[in-house]
């Protein structure tokens, strides 16, 4: 029975063999056919093949996607292209706008170091510090120091915000400030606050419903040099005494220059201080406190700060307390505008 099996099979075989010779000796047979016979010869019958005779819809399938996908990527290629020259044309028209922005800001920062007050003779390295470090370019901080008669006055402002807002509201201050002492020759440090405040709101129109709120934390100081006496008077700003390297803090009254708050029914008050020679005392903003830094990376505040200036009291004051200052912020970014003003009698 096997052996019929294998008879069966080879003669089978050779009959298939001989089939696909008698095929191939057709003029007509091809083994495969390409694209050139399926788009631009004869009909497929036309042909004998060893595979279904649908590869015409096939390569014309293959071929429509290839054109859909070289028109597809070239209109991409055509449109990110036109998209890039937009794109660079705008961060062209970008980078000039910022160029332009950065220079006024440069400049107004001159115009701003230049109003500042020139320091008297009196006031030297020994027996003074300020210490000016806007957080942006232009700083909302301003200060004003001046000798007048036997008067040494001593001004320091925290304007609403930083950086340029803050910095138009200086000028302003600073105007005011000029008025107070030069042209109302005010000396009380309760006058001039009271002066300025009434410049401010006048200048901002304060009084209308939809004026700016923009306000002034400011304190002032007065030392007459024959008696030694201190006056100061702060609004939302303190003022920090150290005799006999003791440390006191005299809080001003909580209020600002400038704004409308209605919860807000104190008045700068003048308090009167006698000092001896070697007592000094330091105004500062709240940018000093605010300050992060530390090993901690955590605010200087107000028991911070009073740490940092009784460790500098064992050295030369007012440039150890600077380097210190320095060092607490060593590395991080600053988080307001920063002024401080020292005296020592």
């Amino acid at each position: 029975m096997i052996r019929i099996y294998i008879i069966s099979f080879l003669f089978l075989s050779f009959l298939s063999s001989a089939q696909m010779d008698a095929f191939k000796n057709d003029p007509h047979y091809k083994e495969h056919i390409g694209i050139k016979e399926s788009f631009w010869g004869s009909s497929e019958d036309d042909f004998m093949v060893c595979y279904p005779k649908s590869h015409r819809s096939l390569f014309a399938t293959i071929f429509g996607l290839g054109l859909v996908t070289v028109g597809a990527i070239t209109f991409a290629l055509v449109t990110q292209r036109k998209s890039n020259k937009k794109l660079s044309a705008v961060n062209k028209l970008i980078e000039e706008k910022n160029k332009d922005l950065t220079d006024s800001i440069n400049y107004s920062s001159r115009i701003q170091n230049a109003i500042l007050p020139q320091i008297p003779e009196s006031f030297n390295a020994h027996n003074s510090l300020i210490y000016y470090k806007p957080k942006d370019t232009v700083s909302g901080d301003t200060y004003w120091v001046d000798e007048i008669s036997q008067y040494k006055i001593f001004i320091i402002a925290d304007c609403t915000g930083h950086g340029v807002p803050g910095a138009l509201l200086t000028m302003l201050v600073n105007s005011s400030v000029q008025k107070a002492l030069f042209e109302n020759d005010l000396i009380n440090p309760t006058a001039i606050l009271g002066s300025i405040n009434t410049q401010i709101k006048t200048s901002l129109k304060q009084n209308l419903p939809s004026a700016v709120q923009d306000s002034v934390d400011m304190s002032v100081a007065v030392l007459n040099s024959e008696t030694l006496e201190l006056q100061f008077a702060g609004a939302n700003s303190h003022l920090f005494i150290i005799k006999n390297n003791v440390i006191d803090l005299i809080k001003g009254n909580k209020c600002t220059v400038g704004s409308v708050q209605e919860h807000v029914t104190e008045h700068p008050t003048t308090i009167s201080i006698q000092m001896n020679k070697q007592d000094s005392f330091i105004l500062y903003t709240d940018g000093v406190v605010d300050q992060i830094g530390g090993s901690k990376k955590q605010k200087l505040k107000r028991s911070g700060f009073q740490q940092l200036i009784e460790s500098s009291l064992k050295n030369s004051f007012l440039s150890s307390l600077s380097a210190s200052l320095d060092e607490w912020k060593h590395g991080n970014e600053q988080v307001d505008d920063i002024t401080l003003i020292g005296f020592t009698v």
